[in-house]
């Protein structure tokens, strides 16, 4: 994952660390209602017989993909917080 370089003629390290951090705990938030407000049964079953299966199919792809953005933020973050305390990957 690239990461921004943090260098005197940039964005400093800390506003760059608190931009990710921000949208980090924005995905997070977004992630549990996604997964608190997931499909039911019951509200699927008179559409046919596949369409709850389908439906938390793609809300389980829905979270996966909230993940993999989450994972990534991680990483990046983790990469600023590295050349902050002057270690580089």
């Amino acid at each position: 994952m690239m990461a921004p370089r943090v260098h005197l003629n940039g964005t400093s390290g800390e506003a760059l660390l608190d931009e990710n951090r921000k949208a980090r705990d924005a995905v997070a938030v977004a992630f549990a209602l996604l997964a608190h407000g997931g499909p039911h049964a019951r509200d699927y079953y008179v559409i046919g017989t596949d369409a709850f299966r389908q439906a938390r199919d793609e809300h389980r792809d829905r979270l996966r993909q909230l993940r993999i953005v989450l994972d990534e933020l991680d990483d990046v973050g983790m990469q600023i917080a590295d050349q902050l305390k002057g270690r580089t990957r």
